[in-house]
């Protein structure tokens, strides 16, 4: 069985208060597009970091 890197609980939270404080989930400026930027820019943050990791070694 495998992990889900967010929980359901988390997710609907969220969820939640984007729509409480009038957020689109969708759409420029929306949830989505908010939690994308994120994730890229920790993608890529990772991926730096251990190319330079890899060339220190």
């Amino acid at each position: 069985m495998s992990a889900k890197a967010v929980d359901d609980r988390s997710i609907n939270e969220l969820v939640g208060r984007a729509q409480a404080e009038g957020l689109q989930l969708t759409g420029e400026g929306g949830l989505l597009q908010q939690l994308t930027e994120r994730l890229l820019e920790s993608a890529l943050e990772g991926e730096i970091t251990d190319h330079t990791r890899l060339r220190q070694a």
